[in-house]
């Protein structure tokens, strides 16, 4: 793992759990290393800042909404809640350690505002275990 979050440690433990239920072995000083990685974008939030500007004073940061007296309204307006999605993606990688060539890697992604992260890292570390090995050809170009 690149970091020691909560997700990526729930994700290491859910690979873990796959490999070894697909009768693969883990150790620490194996000559393959796997690399786990998480990323989860949320939407945007309703709290997000609505429009910044900067004063000349040390980088005094000023927030605001910023209005348009011609438009009648507002040129930054707030999103919604709910109204942006989740991106949640999660990467394996192997390489080899003698050498440091990357022998695999496969990564699975969903975008689905209701998105349960739990629910969803158990179908996605299956996924990626599944195909753990398998070569997959690109789409042709159209």
């Amino acid at each position: 793992m690149n970091d020691d979050s909560e997700l990526e440690q729930e994700a290491l433990d859910l690979v873990n759990q796959a490999l070894v239920g697909r009768g693969y072995a883990i150790d620490t000083a194996a000559p393959l290393v796997m690399v786990i990685e998480t990323d989860l974008v949320r939407g945007q939030r309703q709290d997000d800042p609505l429009g910044q500007a900067y004063a000349d004073n040390n980088g005094a940061k000023i927030e605001g909404r910023l209005f348009s007296t011609n438009g009648n309204s507002l040129l930054n307006p707030q999103q919604p809640i709910g109204s942006s999605d989740r991106l949640y993606r999660i990467s394996l990688s192997v390489y080899n350690r003698a050498n440091g060539l990357y022998v695999w890697r496969g990564s699975v992604m969903r975008n689905d505002p209701d998105l349960d992260v739990a629910k969803a890292s158990n179908e996605m570390v299956s996924a990626l275990i599944a195909a753990l090995g398998r070569t997959v050809q690109p789409a042709p170009a159209q």
